[in-house]
């Protein structure tokens, strides 16, 4: 959901040690304010801070040592709160009479 924290989490062993690397629709990411990189131990986790809609895509873990290469893909789709874009108006009808009221709601 926007504005959301996300996290992808994974293990990676290897032997030798592989070397990782995170994609968002095959750009590197890098570790900033809004995308963490972490390393604990043999988990990999990449946070994105405050998700936003341009935050959507398809990202990529991948290990690569001597011996071989491993990779991981999650496609991301972030969710909007709803929200009334055009709200309704003021309306005056006689009693009994049939009123119709539109309204266009986006995101959810």
């Amino acid at each position: 959901m926007i504005d959301n924290e996300i996290r992808f989490v994974v293990d990676i062993t290897g032997s030798p040690s592989p070397k990782i690397t995170w994609t968002k629709d095959d750009v590197p990411i890098k570790s900033d304010a809004q995308h963490i990189i972490e390393t604990n131990g043999t988990t990999q986790t990449l946070i994105i801070k405050n998700a936003k809609v341009t935050d959507e895509g398809k990202y990529r873990v991948s290990a690569e040592n001597p011996l071989g290469h491993v990779e991981s893909t999650a496609q991301l789709t972030i969710l909007e709160h709803p929200v009334v874009d055009q709200p309704f108006g003021d309306i005056t009808q006689p009693i009994g009479s049939d009123v119709t009221l539109t309204c266009k709601v986006i995101g959810g």
